[in-house]
């Protein structure tokens, strides 16, 4: 059987905010290519939750779950997303997602 991958409901709310943000900090003209990008970075965690390698989650990010993974997608050479999951025998709970402009202090740089 294959694993759902699920985003949390903080996770939602965390996407909606990004296309705002995007827009109001200038990295988009309009909600409409924000919520573009926002998509793919969904559609990156939907379809590469089951397959991709994954690292246990520094101890900073264990309030968002317990046994967090997590997986990283370079959007561009200046952007790199992380993305944390549960993984149970049924499905991928992705718990949080942060990037390296807000979170990379806390990865090693070969992570």
């Amino acid at each position: 059987m294959r694993k759902k991958v699920v985003p949390s409901p903080e996770l939602r709310g965390y996407i909606r905010d990004l296309n705002f943000t995007l827009v109001r900090k200038g990295y988009f003209s309009s909600l409409y290519y924000a919520r573009i990008y926002t998509k793919e970075l969904l559609d990156y965690i939907r379809q590469n939750a089951a397959i991709a390698p994954k690292k246990s989650a520094p101890a900073i990010f264990q309030r968002y779950g317990k046994n967090l993974l997590y997986f990283t997608y370079n959007r561009s050479a200046q952007t790199t997303w992380y993305i944390f999951l549960e993984e149970t025998e049924t499905a991928y709970w992705i718990r949080h997602i942060t990037n390296s402009h807000v979170a990379g202090q806390h990865f090693n740089p070969e992570n």
